[in-house]
């Protein structure tokens, strides 16, 4: 067979065929993927233009979309964010982002630390870890979900303060709920600093329930936090053995100057139990830990008392507390 009869064959015309639809594909997806591309790195820098706008800060230092061919993500060497009221503010070293090109939507990303970090009513933090990282399912308003765990964290005061405490692992979950969010977090093996190297003293656990009423809109609209927000505490306990924590649960807001007023229920499951982890914890807090051991065993292995807060005064029955301050400047 000659050449000029093999390149008429149809054997041939079927491979030649198949060939330039291989290459058209292959085009196409390049070209889709670099479109896909341009888009991520617009809507990013239009989020940052729109944050800077509001009066607000963020950046993405030496942004870059990387991830060819299989996968498509943001990449910074830095990231830093805070409010227009600079209540919430955060720095943290750099950030990798990654999405499989046939579900964009759906995103992992890791963080590297340390973090600064200013949040409302409480002192200036710095955070620290091994790994931390994250996965959300994009949506709008709002991600339909989000989920951070952090092993091996430790949090202190920032510019040189003391630590704090540290976890061993830290979780920390959001859900959309129609126009409400669901926040749940938990931390184990959690050890306060000082403290919880005293012999004997064990780690604790932490973990809580929540959910934040019209959670979408004042997490999408910054003026409206500042008129206040309810939400309910399903639970929020800190374990000290098996059998043995501290919960509350109950409503609470925040009215528009920042003060908290709720209604809650303190729960204690074996007051013994508990007292004995804490008088390990704080051994020159003995005294007092004993005396409120013994009181709250008189009302039982499980006793509920009533917490009330009003306009940041907290008390338990007729006891008064304290003041806790207002949850913005």
């Amino acid at each position: 067979m000659t050449s000029s009869d093999q390149q008429g064959s149809p054997i041939f015309r079927r491979i030649l065929v198949l060939a330039l639809v291989v290459l058209v594909v292959i085009c196409a997806y390049v070209a889709g993927w670099y479109y896909l591309a341009g888009r991520l790195e617009s809507s990013a820098n239009r989020s940052l233009r729109d944050i800077r706008a509001a009066g607000g800060e963020a950046d993405c230092v030496d942004q870059t979309v990387q991830g060819f061919p299989f996968r498509i993500g943001l990449f910074c060497n830095g990231v830093l964010y805070s409010t227009p009221a600079r209540d919430v503010q955060l720095k943290a070293g750099a950030f990798r982002s990654a999405a499989q090109v046939y579900d964009p939507r759906t995103i992992v990303g890791e963080l590297d630390g340390p973090m600064e970090a200013v949040l409302p009513g409480l002192v200036p933090l710095s955070l620290s870890w091994n790994l931390m990282h994250a996965s959300v399912r994009l949506a709008e308003p709002l991600p339909s979900a989000v989920s951070v765990e952090g092993r091996d964290v430790v949090v202190g005061e920032s510019a040189g303060g003391q630590g704090l405490f540290k976890a061993e692992n830290a979780q920390v979950h959001m859900r959309a709920n129609n126009s409400d969010v669901d926040l749940a977090a938990r931390f184990t093996n959690l050890r306060l600093n000082g403290a919880s190297d005293a012999e004997g003293a064990p780690g604790l656990n932490a973990e809580g329930n929540m959910t934040v009423f019209d959670g979408v809109t004042l997490a999408t609209s910054p003026q409206a936090i500042e008129l206040g927000y309810k939400t309910e505490i399903r639970a929020l306990t800190l374990s000290f053995g098996p059998d043995a924590s501290i919960g509350l649960s109950g409503p609470l807001s925040v009215d528009s100057s920042g003060l908290i007023d709720a209604q809650l229920t303190l729960t204690a499951r074996q007051p013994i139990a508990i007292a004995r982890v804490l008088t390990a914890l704080f051994p020159e807090q003995r005294k007092e830990i004993e005396m409120a051991s013994s009181g709250l065993t008189m009302l039982g292995n499980a006793p509920s008392l009533p917490l009330t807060i009003a306009k940041g005064r907290a008390s338990i029955a007729f006891i008064t507390l304290g003041d806790i301050p207002p949850l913005r400047p």
